[in-house]
């Protein structure tokens, strides 16, 4: 077992010998010594402010903004008349009338949903609502967690939506019936959360 003196630097070298002694995963237990550490050997980097060590010497994540995106093309159209196109940057593009469109949403379990938008063209931010749906798996059951016109971020979570439960829940954008016209463009998606794990 390895156990760190008060004056040691926690660097790559001793996290990786802590996790890895001999070549196995093992719990590693420190002095009390490690309580209350502020100061982080400067070789860990830019990101040496992504943890803590609380006073019981458990090691804690920073809770930090993250993001989820999609290209145009993961938008399918609901009714399957494959009247659109997908081009080769990744956008999708209709060449009939009065289509919805929709596209799965994958987010990791427990992370907090803060944002959404779906970007695309002039034609499309004029006349193309987009959705945030969360949907019960044992019924089916959908609630709007966020919705703006394309072009247009949402912020305003809907209130009890926002920790993505995927234990219980699936989740899809989508953009309103009959909205997406000849020539309009739907580019990508993005959802910002963060992320607040145990």
């Amino acid at each position: 077992m390895t156990v760190f003196k008060e004056q040691e630097l926690l660097t790559p070298q001793t996290i990786f010998k802590m996790l890895n002694e001999k070549d196995e995963f093992k719990r590693f237990e420190t002095e009390t010594l490690l309580t209350g550490r502020t100061q982080i050997d400067s070789s860990l980097g830019a990101n040496n402010d992504d943890f803590t060590i609380d006073v019981n010497n458990v090691l804690n994540l920073k809770n930090k903004t993250s993001y989820w995106s999609c290209p145009g093309t993961n938008f399918v159209e609901e009714q399957h008349r494959q009247a659109y196109y997908f081009n080769t940057d990744g956008h999708i593009q209709s060449y009939a009338d009065d289509l919805t469109l929709s596209c799965p949403v994958f987010l990791p379990n427990g992370a907090v949903v803060t944002a959404a938008i779906v970007y695309g063209d002039a034609a499309a931010a004029a006349g193309i609502v987009w959705s945030l749906y969360k949907i019960k798996l044992s019924d089916l059951t959908a609630v709007a967690m966020a919705s703006a016109a394309v072009n247009t971020a949402d912020t305003s979570i809907t209130a009890g939506t926002e920790t993505i439960d995927n234990s219980l829940y699936c989740y899809f954008m989508s953009t309103r019936t009959d909205e997406f016209d000849t020539g309009d463009e739907i580019y990508g998606a993005r959802i910002t959360y963060t992320t607040d794990y145990d």
